[in-house]
C-alpha cells in the first residue's frame, strides 16, 4: 500500500472529476437564476434577484434605459437591462447603506450613503464618486440646501 503522502492517479482524476461537476452544477444554477423571466399579462416582466447581496432600498430608471437599485446592507449599487441582465458596482465602503437614488440631468445617477451621510455619484458605465468623508453640517429651520451647494439641483 502506498503512503497517504502521494497521490494516486486514479484518486486526483476522482477529484479532478468532482471539482468539474461542481463547476458545471454551480455554472447551471446561476445561469437558471439569471433565465427565470416571468411576463405578466400587463406588459410587465419579473426578474429574480440573485441572492446573497441584501435588502434592495430604492430604485430608479436611468438615462441608459436601465433599471438602477441599491443593495442596502452590501453598499452596493446595480444595474437591470430590460432583457434582465445584470451588473453590481460596489462603493468604497460597502457599510455605507446606499438608500435613496435618482437619475439626474448630467446622465449619472445620484443616491445617498445613510451611514457615511455622503451624496453619491455613478456613471453608467459604474464610476463611483462621493461627496466626501466629512460629516455635513445640519441646517437650520431658516436654510435652504441649495445656499449651500450650488450643484444640488
Amino acid at each position: 500500500m502506498a503512503p497517504l503522502s502521494r497521490s494516486h492517479p486514479a484518486l486526483a482524476q476522482a477529484r479532478a472529476l468532482c471539482a468539474l461537476i461542481l463547476i458545471l452544477a454551480s455554472a447551471a444554477i446561476l445561469l437558471s437564476a439569471c433565465d427565470q423571466r416571468q411576463d405578466l399579462d400587463d406588459g410587465f416582466s419579473v426578474f429574480p434577484l440573485p441572492g446573497g447581496h441584501g435588502r434592495t432600498c430604492a430604485i430608479t430608471s436611468g438615462p441608459d434605459g436601465n433599471l438602477w437599485f441599491t443593495y442596502f446592507d452590501k453598499g452596493q449599487i446595480a444595474r437591470m437591462t430590460p432583457k434582465g441582465a445584470l451588473t453590481v458596482y460596489s462603493l468604497p465602503n460597502q457599510y455605507a447603506g446606499p438608500c435613496s437614488l435618482i437619475s439626474g440631468p448630467d446622465g449619472a445617477i445620484w443616491f445617498t450613503e445613510t451611514y457615511d451621510r455622503n451624496i453619491g455619484r455613478i456613471t453608467t458605465d459604474g464610476r463611483v464618486t462621493e461627496s466626501g468623508r466629512e460629516s455635513p453640517r445640519l441646517l437650520s429651520r431658516d436654510e435652504s440646501p441649495t445656499l449651500l451647494d450650488k450643484h444640488l439641483f
